[in-house]
């Protein structure tokens, strides 16, 4: 890869995340609040998991 096509794919890797981080911030409501909450007020220790995939 040449340097233009670095930078390209770059930009493309931006705006892919930056369209997901749009949509997570759209669905931060009442839900995110109250599970928020809940991990703050737990006494000892929490243990968050999570499974996905990018793309």
């Amino acid at each position: 890869m040449n340097r233009a096509q670095i930078i390209s794919e770059a930009k493309k890797v931006v705006a892919t995340e930056l369209k997901s981080i749009k949509t997570i911030n759209s669905s931060l409501d009442n839900n995110f609040y109250r599970i928020v909450k809940i991990i703050f007020e737990t006494k000892g220790r929490t243990i968050v998991t999570g499974i996905g995939k990018s793309g």
